[in-house]
């Protein structure tokens, strides 16, 4: 009898911890922005992009048949078709790759550290089938900071990561926003890029395209969103939403690699700089 309680009680606990640590598992398509499904396509281009659209969307598509990237719609989570809501983070899988990411948010009343893919009522999609077009959006609505934080890659390369990556954020009708966007790199919380865009209140009138390259060395670890709307005294709810969030992977040099290469390089330039020597009687 009392075996029999404590293995009903280790059953509860361990259904319990599965839904308080819901995960969905993404999958990845090629093209980014595609507009045969669905029509609304980019319509703003960020400043400061290290990329162009058509730029991104080419070279993303060769790293999805390469294997080393693609591009994440969210239409289909979990090989279905309905929302996930309130996971505590997204594994994301491209052959025998993959790599998870998590979400956390500060401001208002209630912060949350779960990502939500869903479908949307005041916003529209790039991508994605009418019937089933989803993005991912912010949990809280009164939200102020928004991050994303992708760990590290398995299944690759040695030294494979994130270095190229590209979203884009949704606007909405009735809730214009100014958006500040920092890059973050090698687990820092410093930006190592910023871009800031004020996107109007307009339903698929101003989708902002955003790209960014890391430096050499460096790695992609996070997306920092920092938002308020232009109208918060009428409309406060402040959601964000981004849909087709694309990336690509590549082979990063360790530091001490990097650090060894820059002195030999350095020694090399100054052997060739050095004066003859003179020899005097």
């Amino acid at each position: 009898m009392r075996l029999s309680l404590l293995l009903l009680l280790a059953a509860f606990a361990c259904a319990s911890t599965d839904a308080g640590l819901r995960a969905a598992t993404l999958t990845l398509s090629q093209g980014y922005d595609e507009n045969t499904n669905q029509p609304n396509a980019v319509d703003t281009q960020a400043a400061g992009n290290s990329l162009t659209l058509t730029s991104f969307s080419t070279l993303v598509s060769s790293a999805f048949t390469a294997g080393t990237g693609g591009v994440i719609n969210f239409d289909t989570p979990n090989g279905g078709t309905g929302n996930v809501n309130s996971q505590s983070s997204n594994t994301v899988n491209f052959g025998p790759k993959s790599f998870s990411f998590t979400s956390a948010s500060t401001g208002g009343t209630t912060p949350s550290s779960n990502v939500n893919v869903a479908s949307f009522g005041s916003l529209t999609p790039i991508s994605g089938s009418s019937a089933d077009s989803k993005g991912l959006i912010t949990t809280n609505g009164t939200a102020e900071s928004w991050t994303l934080n992708f760990n590290s890659l398995t299944g690759g390369a040695v030294n494979e990561a994130i270095t190229t990556m590209g979203f884009t954020l949704l606007s909405r009708s009735g809730a214009g926003q100014t958006v500040q966007v920092d890059w973050l790199l090698n687990g820092s919380s410093t930006a190592a890029k910023t871009q800031t865009e004020a996107i109007s209140s307009t339903q698929a009138g101003d989708d902002t395209f955003f790209s960014y390259v890391a430096p050499t060395g460096s790695t992609i670890t996070g997306l920092r969103f920092t938002f308020d709307t232009l109208n918060a005294l009428t409309n406060p709810d402040v959601r964000l939403a981004i849909d087709d969030l694309a990336f690509i992977t590549s082979i990063v040099p360790e530091p001490s690699r990097m650090a060894f290469l820059g002195l030999g390089i350095f020694a090399l330039f100054g052997r060739r700089q050095r004066p003859a020597c003179r020899v005097t009687a």
